[in-house]
């Protein structure tokens, strides 16, 4: 899934934000946010302004400090094929200003969820096909492991077409850890908030999503939402 021209070298990047009128920059900045701090920087408003209109799940604020934000930066990032710092870098805040927004994978024509492992996102995806909201996600990451009463299993997020079959409010405690608000798909297998959503597959094979998502997310994801799993999981490792 690609933001811009694979053509689209990161010097021509950099020109089409040097060569952006300011007068531009302000149109961009129209959606309402809160008042930006002193502290705050004309690049981090430009920048999380921006993704907002991507629509990449941002905050409240602009401040590049705030997870829900550093996240955004990471999804982007992630997508685009830079390095998954979370840090607003010159070559990051210039492809951003050069992105656009991605197009859904499947056309089902109702709301749904995917997950792309290949790229560890999660798209939402409402009615008329268009990406909602745009969420950096951890899925499995394909070690062995040895899952408690049963043995050795591998951790590999399931492919394919599911459907949210059951929901849990709050904390839930499964034999391989705290859940918030899961969201289960297939078997013990969630969408869920966890405390540590690192920028690489990292789970036992749930779809980790980060804290300030998961109580909104359950809420708008109702029993029988389909969530499509989709690309690689990581090689298995001994």
């Amino acid at each position: 899934m690609i933001f811009f021209s694979p053509r689209t070298t990161l010097r021509s990047c950099i020109v089409t934000l040097l060569l952006l009128p300011q007068a531009v920059m302000a149109q961009q900045m129209e959606p309402a946010r809160q008042t930006p701090s002193p502290q705050v920087t004309m690049r981090a408003m430009l920048a999380i302004g921006w993704l907002n209109e991507l629509r990449f799940w941002t905050g409240a604020n602009y401040s590049v400090a705030s997870d829900a934000n550093r996240q955004a930066i990471i999804a982007f990032q992630k997508l685009s094929g830079l390095p998954r710092t979370g840090k607003l870098t010159d070559s990051t805040l210039a492809c951003i200003m050069k992105a656009s927004t991605p197009a859904a994978h499947d056309t089902i024509h109702r709301q749904h969820l995917e997950i792309d492992l290949d790229h560890q996102v999660l798209f939402v995806v409402d009615s008329n096909e268009r990406v909602a909201r745009i969420l950096s996600i951890s899925t499995g990451n394909g070690q062995r492991f040895d899952y408690p009463g049963i043995g050795p299993r591998y951790a590999r997020t399931p492919r394919g077409k599911f459907k949210v079959y059951y929901k849990v409010a709050g904390w839930r405690k499964s034999p391989l850890g705290l859940l918030f608000d899961p969201m289960y798909i297939t078997g013990g297998v969630a969408v869920h908030g966890a405390q540590s959503v690192p920028p690489k597959p990292a789970s036992h094979g749930c779809i980790r999503i980060p804290m300030f998502a998961a109580a909104e997310l359950f809420q708008k994801t109702p029993i029988g939402t389909p969530v499509i799993v989709f690309g690689e999981n990581p090689e298995p490792v001994e």
